[in-house]
């Protein structure tokens, strides 16, 4: 048989299976190397526990508190250890092969551990062996957390033994159990359980994901040594599971890097079978997705109020602006008719009058527009993909117009190249320049142009078959928290009264609703860069 030399250890290691404090060289049969899988199943009734100096195996590990101080004597014939009927040392354990290991007595009572071929191995003091000699202390690891210490019944390994029952008896073995199955951590919401001094004892895998912490983290310590903003969950929970409080409350916590999360916590005391609070536990909820539905719902309401308003509004002003363009009409072509008969100049007169036309096509243009907002459809109800037009145009129209506000502030580049007709019509291509020249010229603060400046620029992107269109400015730039929520209906950072928040928000409706895409980079102090990529008609 082929053998290997492993490093081994004879003496006591610690509790955990895959320990091994000290390190002695011995000649072993072994198999690879390989951790047990950790399966956790129940177990059977216990066994008697006999008196006697005789040698045996003391559970002094096992997933069933009740099986913990059992002692198992050796005959002179030894021991098979398995989850088989035949087995003398029965152990209904998942991760325990039916024939397990063999326990044999020799000559000058040496006993000597042997593994009988088990799917998850056997190990010696934290070292897997094939076979190997025992010595009193020695600790056998096998299953998915049984550990049986091999010597005298009275002899290394009773008092922990003792100390594992009597945590049983007070309920922690029950909630170590309950934590290392895999039930914590197949919960949706976020699980802690507290010492009533503020430590924490246990924290599942949803716990990890709501704030960023590991267990590891947390376990042993006070949530407010670990990250300070979680103090007051901490006391909070203690205090309201000794006043018995079982409403749960919402509130903003800070995960580790600082951002928030919005939870409900509901507190509740672990109580030992006697009725006695053991522990509190605190039932921690994620709600952020709720409050964005919450949000969402109340978004869609005054939405569907803007549309009815817009609604209302463009009737009322289309009826007065109706009869005055019809009369500006008439009054202009009186005075071509009439101009000769008068012999006078109504060049004057005409300019006037032609002004006041497309002032009053404007306000229609704009009614439009307001409706179109509501619904980001056109009037008709066509699709507004399915225009084509001139996308420096629109921009063009949208430069003139912002010209008084951006002269005030920055000097203006203009950077548009010849491209290709675009999706959409030119009213609210229009609207989504003025949006974002209106923008870039109110992050900047007025009197110093001469400092700031505003760049467009237009391209076309053969690539994509898309044309690009940035507008880059040198104004205040924004946070990454404002970044982040720009396009969000009715979210503004201007005083209130001074404005709606729904400008970009609309703006991202057109584009999106064109097959185009709205992007935005920024950087406080250093200002913004807004890009709009268009597919071509």
């Amino acid at each position: 048989m082929d053998e290997e030399l492993i490093v081994a250890d004879t003496r006591p290691s610690s509790s955990r299976m895959v320990n091994a404090p000290w390190a002695v060289l011995a000649r072993l049969g072994g198999r690879g190397e390989g951790p047990a899988e950790t399966v956790r199943t129940d177990f059977g009734r216990p066994p008697a526990r006999p008196g006697g100096a005789s040698p045996g195996l003391l559970v002094v590990a096992s997933p069933q508190p009740a099986l913990l101080g059992a002692f198992f004597r050796l005959g002179a014939g030894g021991a098979t250890v398995g989850r088989g009927c035949d087995a003398s040392v029965r152990l209904d354990d998942g991760g325990v092969s039916r024939r397990h290991l063999r326990i044999t007595g020799g000559q000058a009572g040496v006993y000597t551990v042997e593994d009988q071929g088990s799917s998850n191995g056997t190990y010696l003091n934290g070292v897997r062996v094939r076979s190997a000699d025992l010595a009193e202390g020695d600790r056998i690891q096998l299953g998915a957390g049984t550990e049986l210490v091999f010597g005298r019944e009275a002899g290394t390994g009773s008092e922990e033994a003792r100390l594992r029952q009597a945590l049983a008896a007070a309920g922690a073995a029950a909630w170590e159990t309950r934590r290392q199955s895999l039930l914590l951590d197949s919960l949706p919401d976020g699980i802690l359980a507290m010492g009533f001094d503020g430590t924490v004892l246990d924290w599942n895998v949803r716990a990890e994901e709501i704030f960023g912490l590991t267990r590891a983290e947390v376990c042993g310590r006070r949530l407010a040594e670990v990250l300070p903003s979680l103090d007051a969950l901490g006391a909070a929970v203690v205090r309201r599971v000794r006043a018995g409080e079982r409403e749960p409350e919402e509130g903003l916590l800070l995960r580790k890097g600082g951002s928030e999360v919005a939870v409900e916590v509901a507190a509740l005391p672990l109580r030992a079978p006697d009725g006695r609070p053991l522990a509190c536990v605190a039932v921690v909820r994620d709600v952020d997705e709720r409050r964005r539905m919450a949000t969402q719902l109340h978004v869609a309401g005054r939405l569907a109020s803007l549309g009815t308003l817009a609604a209302g509004v463009a009737h009322e002003i289309n009826n007065p602006l109706a009869f005055i363009s019809s009369n500006l009409h008439w009054l202009r072509k009186w005075l071509e008719t009439s101009a000769d008969a008068a012999g006078g100049s109504w060049e004057e007169v005409r300019g006037a009058l032609a002004d006041c036309l497309q002032g009053a096509e404007r306000i229609g243009q704009i009614v439009q527009d307001l409706k179109t907002h509501a619904s980001i459809r056109s009037e008709a109800g066509a699709s507004l993909a399915d225009a084509a037009t001139d996308p420096n145009a629109a921009m063009e129209f949208a430069l003139r117009v912002a010209e008084h506000e951006m002269r005030r502030r920055a000097r203006l580049v203009r950077e548009l190249r010849p491209v290709p007709a675009v999706k959409g019509e030119a009213t609210q291509l229009g609207q989504v320049f003025l949006d974002l020249l209106l923008n870039a010229a109110q992050a900047i603060p007025a009197g110093a142009p001469e400092e700031n400046e505003i760049r467009v620029r237009s391209q076309h992107d053969e690539g994509s078959d898309s044309v690009l269109f940035a507008v880059e400015d040198t104004g205040s730039g924004m946070t990454p928290h404002v970044l982040g929520r720009i396009f969000d209906p009715f979210y503004t950072t201007r005083p209130p009264g001074s404005g709606t928040g729904l400008g970009l928000f609309v703006c991202h409706g057109i584009v999106c609703a064109l097959g185009g895409k709205i992007t935005v980079e920024s950087q406080v102090g250093r200002g913004s860069s807004f890009r709009v990529l268009l597919p071509v008609a």
